[in-house]
């Protein structure tokens, strides 16, 4: 049994175990959702949702997320570490009565009452990136180009900041790299120098002052590699890159193209396209 302090003075609609076992979640007829831990049953985290009936509830594959179908009609996903609100979805067909994830975590499916099953984006716990700790399938090296500064287009769904910017780097790739964000006509917006940097794998450089960005607003992310051996995959962008809030355009959504490249000096706006390559570029963003 749980221990004694987990129990709440609210009658209990639905409880589900996360995915990796260390969770519990429960939810009331007066709208409670409440995590608790599922070794000893203390509460970690509690909202109470203006006293809305909760129907159902259901665990990311992950065990990162919960997402929970309330009878005011609306779809709201959480935070499973702390019971923060990440996102609100509202379906507008009535009461909703079941919720489930997609197996990569990256959409959800909602039953409403008036029989309409629907398919929503899932919004992802941040900060967040484009790819996260996602090694490159096959890395290619260029070999040994002149200088260049690589960047991706992006936009977020919502306003807020990009705290920094972030690379794949691959042996060889050597050098002082700095990062940049742009607006979408080359105006620059900031620099951040890469420092700490390891011999391979992402690296990351935090702005010393976080920049405000514009929800649905074209920003481009970028960095200079002064010895070329870069990361890349070929005909990435011909199709966008949605990690919700942030969307990496499809090379035909935007002029010249998705990702970017000019060869030169540290700080030139990259502004010619090849084939929709992918750069291994990423910007690190936090909703406001």
């Amino acid at each position: 049994m749980l221990s004694a302090n987990s129990v709440e003075l609210s009658f209990v609609q639905t409880v589900s175990w996360s995915p990796d076992g260390t969770k519990i979640a429960d939810s009331g007829i007066f709208g409670q959702v409440t995590f608790r831990n599922a070794a000893n049953g203390q509460r970690i985290a509690y909202s109470e949702l203006n006293r809305e009936l909760v129907n159902w509830i259901a665990w990311s594959n992950d065990s990162t997320r919960l997402a929970s179908a309330s009878w005011d009609g609306t779809v709201r996903v959480w935070n499973a570490a702390n019971g923060a609100l990440i996102d609100t979805i509202q379906p507008n067909n009535g009461r909703v009565f079941s919720v489930d994830w997609s197996p990569d975590n990256s959409k959800l499916v909602v039953g409403s009452e008036n029989g309409a099953v629907q398919i929503f984006p899932a919004m992802n716990i941040c900060p967040c990136s484009f790819f996260g700790s996602t090694v490159p399938a096959n890395p290619s090296n260029i070999g040994n180009p002149p200088a260049v500064n690589l960047g991706v287009v992006f936009k977020p769904s919502v306003n807020g900041q990009v705290t920094g910017i972030r690379f794949y780097k691959l042996a060889g790739n050597g050098g002082t790299h700095k990062g940049y964000l742009w607006s979408a006509t080359g105006t620059q917006l900031g620099n951040v120098t890469f420092t700490g940097e390891t011999a391979t794998g992402w690296q990351t450089a935090t702005f010393a002052t976080p920049i405000t960005v514009t929800a649905n607003t074209v920003y481009v992310a970028s960095y200079h590699a002064p010895q070329g051996r870069f990361a890349y995959d070929l005909n990435t962008f011909t199709t966008g890159r949605t990690v919700l809030p942030l969307y990496a355009l499809a090379t035909g959504e935007t002029s010249p193209g998705n990702g970017t490249y000019i060869f030169g000096a540290a700080g030139l706006f990259p502004n010619a396209t090849f084939t929709a390559t992918n750069y291994w570029v990423d910007v690190v963003f936090s909703p406001t």
